[in-house]
């Protein structure tokens, strides 16, 4: 047994762990989705969209400041 196993049985902190334990499980059970998405894909899909559009706006700031030199 590792020493922080010995810990956690000698301090009785196991009888704190099992709850814990079954409310993270619970959290992983997929409870909302919209057309087919949960939330996690929902929030992957926004933040590519935020990030192309700022390479757009980059990469379209760019090209300005590009052709200004010229």
């Amino acid at each position: 047994m590792a020493v922080v196993e010995r810990i956690l049985y000698a301090l009785h902190l196991f009888q704190e762990i099992d709850p814990l334990r079954a409310k993270v499980l619970a959290c992983a059970e997929i409870n909302w989705s919209l057309f087919g998405f949960s939330i996690p894909e929902w929030s992957l899909l926004a933040f590519c969209t935020v990030g192309l559009f700022a390479l757009w706006a980059l990469c379209r700031g760019w090209r300005r400041f590009s052709t200004a030199e010229d």
